[in-house]
């Protein structure tokens, strides 16, 4: 991608790659100016199992790609 992404961004970036890869509907509708939105899953509203699985594919796709994982916001 080349620049750094909020953590909101990365939130919607990772439900929507997740709705994809466990063979979800994925709504994507023009926006109200001509963009494309993506209408995606609520990450509140998951089921624990969901919520699992997200937290899998998230896993998943870091280890893949060479993210180093902490437990501490800011590093």
């Amino acid at each position: 991608m080349g620049r750094k992404l909020t953590m909101e961004q990365w939130k919607v970036l990772f439900i929507s790659g997740h709705a994809i890869a466990t063979n979800q509907k994925v709504d994507v509708v023009p926006g109200l100016e001509g963009e494309f939105v993506n209408i995606r899953e609520s990450s509140a509203q998951m089921s624990v199992s969901r919520m699992a699985s997200l937290i899998e594919y998230v896993t998943s796709w870091g280890v893949q790609n060479g993210v180093r994982f902490n437990d501490r916001w800011g590093l």
